[in-house]
């Protein structure tokens, strides 16, 4: 028998639980090995410790130190928790926020066609400006056409541009 086995045994053999032929075994081993009647001596101290029935005695403020601790870590706990909510609450603004500029940027831009508009009526004016040079048309009636036409309207109806 192994020490290894015999230290599986001991506290069945310790409890007289063991059957006669693997308690004589064991015996045979305690005999022959001190290290393992040195675990059957600390098992047996250990055993009649516990019978003795003696307790330990509790500090009278054990119980109010011990609720305070828990107390406190119900606190930590429930300020981590709300630390973490309003961390999440400031992420999803955030997101919103810019969420919300990249769509105003977006739609703020002019799209193709009104691009491609703005691009042909500067065009058009350019060549209305050179046509009309040669007309001898007077600055100020060159200017007015040169910009746009419902400040040109505007003017117009409020006399400020006299044709």
């Amino acid at each position: 028998m192994t020490c290894q086995d015999a230290q599986k045994q001991v506290s069945a053999y310790h409890d007289g639980e063991l059957d006669p032929a693997r308690r004589e075994d064991l015996a045979a081993h305690l005999q022959a090995c001190s290290a393992c009647r040195a675990y059957l001596a600390r098992l047996s101290l250990l055993s009649r410790l516990l019978q003795s029935g003696t307790a330990a005695e509790v500090p009278a403020n054990l119980l109010p130190r011990v609720l305070g601790a828990l107390a406190a870590q119900r606190r930590r706990r429930r300020i981590r928790e709300w630390g973490i909510r309003i961390t999440a609450a400031a992420a999803g603004l955030a997101l919103c926020v810019g969420a919300q500029r990249l769509l105003m940027v977006r739609h703020a831009r002019p799209d193709a066609a009104s691009a491609e508009a703005s691009i042909a009526v500067e065009l058009a004016l350019r060549e209305l400006q050179g046509a009309v040079a040669g007309a001898g048309l007077q600055d100020r009636e060159l200017d007015a056409l040169a910009r746009r036409p419902e400040v040109v309207l505007f003017e117009e109806l409020t006399g400020r541009l006299r044709p």
